[in-house]
């Protein structure tokens, strides 16, 4: 996750707190989202091509990660 802290001496840790959480949430249904479609495209309910557009990826970038998330 991808957080910026100012330096400028006085740190808002609060918000700092709160800005990780929302990451690992957005982060979590992104997570989700692929898992979804990688499960219907295996399924043969959606195509490749229809998944990877979902994802805003190529198809050849679906492919590869479609394989190690059921190869793990």
């Amino acid at each position: 996750m991808k957080v910026d802290i100012p330096n400028d001496g006085g740190y808002n840790m609060c918000k700092a707190i709160e800005d990780i959480k929302n990451d690992g949430k957005l982060e979590g249904k992104r997570e989700g989202k692929s898992e979804t479609l990688y499960e219907l495209t295996r399924d043969g309910v959606i195509t490749k091509e229809i998944a990877a557009k979902k994802l805003n990826i190529t198809v050849e970038k679906f492919e590869k990660d479609m394989k190690a998330y059921f190869n793990k």
